[in-house]
């Protein structure tokens, strides 16, 4: 189900869900690197993958000005054409902003 190089959200430790992506599958786990670029070995219970948000789905997200993650909700899908990139569009309070 899962496969390295997979953009995820994880469960940390905090019970909160991070972007990350996944560096291996393994019998005992599913290791994934952060984007802060920490590594933790999950259940794959503690996982989805980016692909399944749907739209209207709260999440902590991070724009590029800022390193602290905020609420926001998903409001649409985007393919970057020249980078084949995807990714999301979610609006936070005031303002949009694309994040991969």
């Amino acid at each position: 189900m899962y496969a390295s190089g997979d953009h995820v959200l994880a469960e940390w430790r905090d019970e909160r869900y991070y972007a990350a992506t996944v560096v291996s599958v393994a019998d005992h786990g599913i290791d994934v690197k952060f984007t802060d670029d920490s590594t933790m070995s999950v259940q794959q219970r503690s996982l989805v993958k980016c692909s399944q948000i749907p739209i209207g789905c709260t999440v902590l997200a991070r724009t590029d000005e800022s390193a602290w993650y905020e609420p926001a909700v998903i409001n649409s899908y985007y393919t970057d054409v020249h980078s084949l990139l995807q990714g999301y569009v979610v609006l936070f309070t005031g303002h949009t902003s694309d994040i991969r």
